[in-house]
């Protein structure tokens, strides 16, 4: 399954500015207060996963807006009634009906839980660590995460998370804006499971790709399968 985000209300009102970004704490972590608005872009071209490097050019083309515009907040830990349930969180993320809990130190950003309703990930055991900064071309982080799931049932999670700068260049989107200078940040989790005492088990996996620019704190550009 595929959901593309772009961080704007139209594809023709993005700011610009032109400097090469390198994640750090100060320019892309989220803080409490922040709000960002993601426009939902619909398309049945293939994307430019496999381009990669330094100088690539991504081409995203026909691309159209769905008419759907998702809310990201970000909220204080003592804000949120079940954050003490993922100890250690500093900041939570709510987008619709999901919450994230994640922790902020002075030199990474770790994930530690999502609550999706009738699905639960709690890493209890094992932080899943999201950024060690500063992020750029050639980035690797490689992390092991696990803790608790909550679906139909509930057991033990494993995840094996790999975060990479893997290119950075000019991200072109239907041919009509062009943002130079951006870094491409790609994510993938393979997640095993066990539940109800070994009753369900499976793996579930994810690969997250995010465009970054320095017009935006947040990715300019983002989607994932799963």
């Amino acid at each position: 399954m595929k959901k593309i985000y772009l961080v704007a209300l139209s594809l023709f009102t993005l700011n610009q500015a032109n400097a090469q970004i390198s994640l750090t704490k100060a320019n892309s972590e989220p803080i409490v207060g922040d709000t960002y608005l993601m426009g939902v872009l619909d398309t049945t071209n293939a994307l430019p996963n496999g381009i990669t490097g330094a100088g690539a050019t991504w081409d995203v083309i026909g691309v159209s807006e769905s008419g759907q515009v998702d809310t990201t907040k970000y909220i204080a830990a003592s804000a949120d009634p079940n954050s003490s349930t993922y100890p250690g969180t500093t900041i939570v993320e709510k987008q619709g009906t999901n919450t994230t809990y994640f922790k902020s130190t002075a030199t990474q950003f770790e994930l530690l839980g999502l609550d999706a309703g009738n699905f639960k990930l709690n890493y209890n055991t094992n932080s899943a660590i999201v950024s060690v900064y500063p992020v750029g071309l050639g980035y690797i982080n490689n992390d092991i995460g696990s803790g608790t799931m909550t679906a139909s049932l509930s057991g033990a999670f494993t995840s094996t998370i790999k975060t990479i700068g893997d290119g950075s260049g000019t991200l072109n989107i239907n041919s009509t804006v062009s943002f130079s200078n951006c870094l491409r940040v790609k994510t993938t989790q393979h997640i095993s499971f066990s539940l109800g005492f070994g009753t369900e088990t499976g793996t579930v996996d994810q690969s997250i790709y995010n465009y970054y620019h320095s017009s935006s704190k947040s990715p300019i550009l983002s989607y994932n399968y799963t």
